[in-house]
């Protein structure tokens, strides 16, 4: 981690010297800004220029690697809250199946005595004759 960062360090640093560098020449007069013919230390520039591709290049790379790897995250997020979903909807549908008496009807028990004749009641075909509805 220090390795890559102090290249980083010393390319800003180069870059910044340069920089300034090409700033006073051209503020004396010894450039103008068209001039092309003024080469300062000419191994220094092109390993500045270098460099520069170099972090241009590993920059696009890590931002590429990063977007990646946060598409992928979210892609198993979206899977696992997939799961949990259909996990919590096949809960509350037991739920709801019992609060709405499906599946009750055949088992024996008081609810399921209850429901028949509630259903039988419905049908009209109920010996006990339990009215239910209000007028």
């Amino acid at each position: 981690m220090i390795f890559p960062l102090s290249i980083f360090v010393l390319s800003l640093a180069a870059i910044v010297i340069m920089i300034a560098v090409r700033l006073s020449a051209i503020r004396k007069g010894q450039i103008t800004t068209i001039d092309q013919s003024f080469q300062f230390f000419l191994p220094v520039q092109q390993k500045i220029d270098w460099l520069a591709v170099v972090i241009v290049l590993a920059c696009r790379d890590g931002l590429k690697y990063l977007f990646l790897q946060t598409l992928f995250f979210f892609h198993r997020l979206a899977g696992w809250l997939k799961i949990a979903g259909h996990q919590i909807e096949k809960r509350f549908a037991g739920i709801i199946d019992m609060v709405h008496g499906r599946g009750a009807m055949d088992k024996k028990g008081a609810v399921s005595f209850f429901l028949r004749e509630i259903e039988e009641d419905r049908a009209g075909s109920s010996p006990y004759k339990i009215h239910l509805r209000h007028k």
